[in-house]
């Protein structure tokens, strides 16, 4: 099957897009361009941070943003299972959309997921055209943005890949789970996989630990004035504090008398004897 981030010569979508940077950070609304289908996408709104408290708040928009970070994979096993797919339909051929789109009709469960992913599609279109004028497609499976702009199942990808950039996302992974694992081993792993995800929650940095960094360091007074900020401009304002941060840091470090070569020396004597002593 070919991945969604990938075209079919196995090519990073992501890396074939170029927007400039200026017209990220300086809040511009960004034209889709392409070839002919491509250009039918017309032109997406970098959502702020108002528009995310408008939608509900940072947890619904983090569901809304992943519905553009799926892939056919990942899809297919939520709203499939292995032996209806592949009796069903082509999977070497749909796309990414036919799968909001395509239901079993004797099977209750799978119209109803099927349709509340198409629901959190179209929502997701409403922040990122910054309109709630959004129509199906009449004869083919898509829809028409303020009666100008067309999304089908052939520039979808494409509009997925722009909203990812914009948003600084990637394409969502799923980890195998080994099989013929014995009852022991997987009894392991769920408690192996329960403690990454537990450590994971506890890393994650949302949009309030960014805000709140950027208050301590000054960049802006109050709160308010976040609001008009872009999710991107947060993002890029951040990294570059943090940047700031390891960087004035390190200056700490070198201006003591201390060799920052025997510094470095010294991390690695003592990571090589933490290796020794697990070996031994």
């Amino acid at each position: 099957m070919v991945e969604l981030n990938k075209d079919n010569k196995g090519v990073d979508v992501n890396k074939l897009i170029k927007i400039d940077e200026l017209e990220l950070l300086l809040k511009k609304d960004i034209k889709i361009s392409g070839n002919e289908q491509e250009n039918l996408l017309g032109v997406i709104h970098q959502p702020t941070i108002q528009d995310i408290i408008n939608c509900g708040g940072e947890k619904f928009f983090a569901t809304y943003l992943s519905i553009f970070c799926l892939t056919k994979e990942i899809l297919l096993k939520e709203l499939w299972n292995e032996e209806d797919a592949t009796s069903n339909i082509d999977v070497n051929k749909v796309k990414l959309l036919d799968l909001f789109f395509l239901t079993l009709s004797n099977k209750q469960d799978n119209i109803d997921i099927v349709r509340q992913y198409n629901q959190l599609l179209l929502t997701g279109l409403t922040i990122f055209y910054k309109t709630t004028n959004i129509k199906y497609l009449k004869e083919d499976i898509g829809f028409i943005i303020d009666d100008k702009y067309i999304i089908n199942r052939d520039n979808f990808d494409t509009l997925c890949a722009y909203i990812r950039i914009i948003t600084c996302q990637e394409v969502a992974k799923i980890k195998e789970k080994p099989k013929n694992m014995s009852a022991r081993r997987k009894d392991v792993y769920e408690k192996l996989m329960k403690g990454r995800q537990r450590k994971e929650q506890q890393n994650y940095i949302g949009i309030i630990d960014m805000i709140n960094a950027l208050i301590v360091d000054k960049r802006l007074i109050n709160y308010d004035e976040y609001l008009n900020l872009t999710y991107y401009q947060l993002i890029h304002t951040y990294k570059v504090i943090c940047f700031k941060s390891i960087n004035n840091t390190q200056q700490i470090y070198c201006t003591v008398d201390v060799d920052p070569k025997s510094m470095k020396n010294s991390i690695w004597i003592s990571n090589i004897k933490e290796l020794n002593k697990k070996q031994i």
